[in-house]
């Protein structure tokens, strides 16, 4: 499991889509709320799942 510490101006929807995880994969794991999923507050640990994060697409070999 990954530990995110949330700075200054960040977003629950930044963070994931920079991880390449769901947002209510996360909410999930760390008991967000649907009002606290909007509410980080600075030096937050947030949980994230090894298995949720997803690999850049520029690992991917695309065959056509």
């Amino acid at each position: 499991m990954k530990e995110y510490i949330v700075k200054k101006g960040d977003s629950l929807w930044g963070i994931c889509r920079s991880m390449g995880v769901s947002i209510d994969a996360v909410a999930r794991i760390n008991g967000f709320t649907p009002q606290s999923k909007h509410h980080l507050d600075v030096g937050q640990v947030i949980k994230i799942e090894d298995e949720e994060i997803n690999e850049p697409i520029a690992n991917c070999l695309f065959i056509y």
